[in-house]
């Protein structure tokens, strides 16, 4: 009782409270490994399209294999010419899914943040012929935190979710009073892929 006590006056008394993160992906099946994927980068409808955009832009830099981002132009175009309607509720994301397909994407990103308190963001790719979930991240704070910065969040949400870390022995640390980053592998390890 005492220890929660103390701990409950550091955190009160710390003006830095770092998020917990989760995240996890396929084999291989992270943007930086992955070759001529086209991307439609979607934020929910309350959405911040701040995190969106620098999601889109962290894709770019990661272009050098193929991998292209699919413009919202391209998108509004697809849904005027097939005369798309997007529903609500739990069949919005298939018909993003849908949308993203003909547009000539390959995966859809999907966004999510929590827009009452921004303390909470996800980010997910689904690959638009199958459904599944390639990668997903999740970042949130574990109390309310005054000024949150969802763009922030959803980055780690979005570091953490392509971490290579069964690929090339990368590891995800969290150390008190520092943002989570993805480190690559101690001195002495290889990072080549795993063989299989």
């Amino acid at each position: 009782m005492v220890v929660s006590a103390v701990l409950l006056v550091s955190c009160a008394s710390d003006p830095l409270i770092y998020p917990i993160y989760q995240g996890s992906h396929l084999p291989g099946k992270i943007p930086s490994l992955e070759n001529n994927v086209a991307y439609v980068v979607w934020s929910n409808e309350r959405g911040d399209q701040k995190a969106a955009a620098y999601i889109t832009s962290l894709l770019l830099t990661m272009g050098s294999r193929g991998n292209r981002v699919v413009e919202r132009a391209r998108i509004q175009q697809v849904i005027e010419e097939q005369q798309f309607t997007l529903r609500s509720g739990s069949d919005r994301e298939a018909d993003l899914l849908q949308l993203g397909r003909l547009a000539g994407a390959t995966q859809v990103i999907f966004i999510e943040i929590d827009q009452e308190r921004q303390e909470r963001a996800s980010i997910r790719s689904v690959e638009v012929s199958s459904g599944y979930v390639y990668w997903s991240g999740l970042a949130y704070y574990p109390v309310h935190v005054q000024a949150s910065d969802p763009v922030r969040l959803t980055a780690y949400a979005f570091q953490r979710a392509i971490c290579p870390i069964q690929e090339y022995h990368y590891r995800w640390v969290e150390e008190p009073h520092r943002w989570g980053r993805c480190l690559p592998p101690p001195e002495g390890i290889s990072p080549r892929r795993y063989d299989r």
